[in-house]
């Protein structure tokens, strides 16, 4: 790929008699097996027949011989489920995509058209995902074709594109698709479920692509709606006004970053073994250099970084890369936000800066730290995890390089964040609170806290030599500053899902998640004695001070609360 990508959404309605016959023709055989499949054929109007057609331009198209298998774009698209051949900078990697496609359609089924640059003509072909179910006295299985049949030769049976051309050009007809000779993917979906409507489309695409839109890699079309650089602000307010708060200061954000890595205008860490020990710390920054970015960060400029990363391939030897932060304070910012960008695809559950009142960007567009975190990548893009199955078979090391790229932003952010010293009016509220009229009257309130009497010397606790780090799917436990000589120490964690109402370590329930038993949490530990478990807690010995213990595979869709106690 190269240049913009154009990305164009279009709603087909209104159809006239000819239209009307032709979408019958098309999925008259169809039907029935979505029947037996379970969905409701009725809420197919063909007398009104519907359409979401999405066209790409400036891409590739589906590359790769037609008429064979292979590790290719066009065999991973229609042949393969589950499994994708992406790498280095590609966005979807796990061939789970396409099934949006025919998940979206009350038919369980799409259509896909493509052209690639020098090739001859369109290739068309059509696919169904539906339950396992029985036509007549047939058994079929879940995924079909709408194809011609490839007849002879080693891979006689293959699914291959359509060869009747004048029907091929009467597809792109009906469905209005503006390919013509242009490289691209034009897909169909007939008859689209009813909350696809164009303003929610929108606003998904405004939320989740608003980084590659701003810096001018993508521009999206709604029917008449143009989504770019340009037009992207106004449309906020009247889309996505719910999803994207501050959104002035944050595109203001994200240009600045963009440009600042345009123009090379980063500064930049030179130590590749920075991230070694997982930390991003004032060790590897000239003290002046440093003490410049604070200044810059504390009257509310932006401030970026350009870190080298060593990465270990199993294939291709020891790879050295880049990848950048960016943060800002700027004045008037409602609530902070940190966002983590990989090769212009947002990781939206990857979120570091908690209450952090500031702005934050971690950006990897090199190909070798693009093609580390995009195997890192759970199937929805959405969270990196340190056990990843692609990134476990391709990496060494690679839970400790992860580890030290998704904190670099949090960790930077906090030693420019040192000399700041930011007035929150309402951080002791719970603790100085007193109702206004009491306050006015001088009547004390029953929550006013007296300070503690003079002379009395409150002895400082001792510091827990463990801390607990929260993130998407799991929990780390890692080392605080402390002697050496507190060493061994036992520790026993207990977690479970939050809920509404009562103490959610006493309801956990083993449905939940079960430690004692083979399950989808994952446990790594460094330097630490796994000793006993239970359902919901981990007993644990610390050895040394360099430890760690990371916990993942818990559902990223529930509040996990954890809490660390030393003995147990």
């Amino acid at each position: 790929d190269s240049g913009i990508v154009s990305v164009v959404f279009r709603e087909l309605t209104n159809a006239d008699e000819s239209h009307q016959a032709f979408f019958k023709a098309l999925l008259e055989e169809h039907l029935p097996h979505a029947k037996a499949a379970g969905l409701d054929t009725d809420n197919a109007d063909f007398g009104n027949p519907t359409a979401i057609v999405i066209e790409d331009f400036g891409t590739t198209g589906l590359t790769g011989p037609v008429d064979q298998w292979g590790d290719t774009h066009f065999s991973d698209f229609w042949r393969r489920h589950g499994k994708s051949h992406k790498s280095g900078t590609s966005r979807g990697r796990h061939g789970l995509g396409k099934l949006v496609f025919s998940c979206s359609s009350k038919l369980g089924a799409f259509f896909g058209s493509t052209v690639r640059s020098g090739n001859d003509g369109p290739h068309l072909m059509g696919q169904c995902v539906l339950n396992l179910r029985k036509v007549g006295e047939k058994n079929y299985k879940p995924h079909g074709f709408y194809s011609d049949i490839l007849e002879t030769g080693d891979e006689s049976g293959l699914q291959i594109p359509l060869k009747n051309t004048d029907f091929v050009s009467e597809f792109h007809k009906q469905f209005q698709l503006e390919r013509e000779n242009k490289p691209g993917l034009s897909i169909a979906i007939p008859f689209p479920l009813e909350d696809l409507s164009v303003p929610k489309m929108i606003e998904i695409g405004i939320i989740n692509y608003f980084f590659p839109i701003l810096t001018g890699q993508l521009e999206l079309k709604f029917n008449d709606v143009e989504v770019n650089a340009a037009t992207l602000r106004g449309l906020v307010e009247q889309y996505a006004k719910d999803g994207i708060h501050d959104a002035d200061a944050r595109f203001n954000f994200i240009e600045a970053a963009s440009l600042q890595m345009k123009n090379g205008a980063c500064a930049e860490i030179k130590d590749t073994q920075w991230g070694s020990d997982g930390k991003l710390s004032e060790a590897v920054f000239e003290q002046s250099d440093l003490e410049t970015l604070r200044e810059k960060f504390k009257v509310g400029e932006i401030v970026g970084l350009k870190l080298p990363i060593q990465i270990s391939h199993k294939t291709k030897g020891r790879l050295i890369s880049h990848f950048h932060v960016f943060v800002q304070r700027p004045e008037g910012l409602s609530k902070g936000e940190d966002f983590y960008v990989r090769n212009g695809l947002a990781v939206p559950k990857e979120r570091r800066f908690g209450d952090r009142k500031s702005l934050g960007a971690l950006v990897a567009n090199e190909t070798e730290v693009a093609g580390f975190l995009g195997d890192a990548e759970n199937a929805a893009h959405s969270s990196w995890s340190g056990v990843a199955e692609k990134l476990k078979r391709n990496y060494r090391s690679s839970e400790n390089t992860l580890r030290a790229i998704r904190y670099s932003l949090v960790q930077f952010h906090d030693l420019l964040a040192q000399a700041v010293e930011e007035e929150d009016e309402e951080a002791l509220l719970d603790v100085l609170w007193v109702e206004a009229e009491k306050a006015k009257s001088g009547v004390k309130n029953k929550r006013d806290k007296q300070p503690p009497p003079p002379g009395i010397d409150i002895p400082k606790p001792k510091p827990r030599p463990f801390r607990i780090e929260q993130s998407t799917g799991g929990f780390a436990l890692r080392p605080t500053d402390f002697a050496k000589d507190d060493l061994p120490v036992t520790c026993t964690i207990t977690a479970a899902y939050d809920r509404l109402r009562g103490d959610p370590f006493g309801k956990h329930s083993k449905f939940d998640f079960d430690f004692t038993s083979k399950s989808n949490v994952v446990m790594s530990l460094h330097k630490v004695v796994l000793q006993d478990t239970g359902k919901n807690w981990i007993k644990v010995e610390i050895i040394e001070p360099d430890f760690h213990l990371e916990v993942d595979g818990f559902d990223q869709n529930r509040d996990l609360v954890v809490k660390a106690e030393i003995g147990g």
